[in-house]
């Protein structure tokens, strides 16, 4: 799992490098639905609790993580940052 995570951040990032919105470079920002382990999930839309946690430190590692808020601050800023993560809750 960790290494699937890692594989998508890289690729994400390669295309980071090339993609802007509005001519600026942007980061990430993961959207989750439930932490939980359901007995049914028929949307697929939970994380389990472990796994979460996992994904947390993959970020963790790999990126700065921030509040949505000073995410956007620093796309705006003079020198946006590369690996930028904003996680965010449905």
């Amino acid at each position: 799992m960790k290494e699937v995570l890692i594989e998508t951040a890289r690729r994400a990032l390669r295309l980071g490098g090339r993609a802007t919105i509005m001519g600026r470079p942007h980061g990430l920002v993961p959207m989750y639905h439930r932490i939980a382990e359901p007995s049914v999930d028929p949307w697929d839309i939970a994380v389990s609790p472990k796994h979460f946690a996992e994904q947390l430190e993959v970020m963790r590692d790999w990126a700065r993580c921030r509040t949505f808020a000073d995410f956007v601050t620093a796309l705006h800023g003079d020198e946006p940052e590369k690996r930028g993560v904003a996680i965010t809750f449905d």
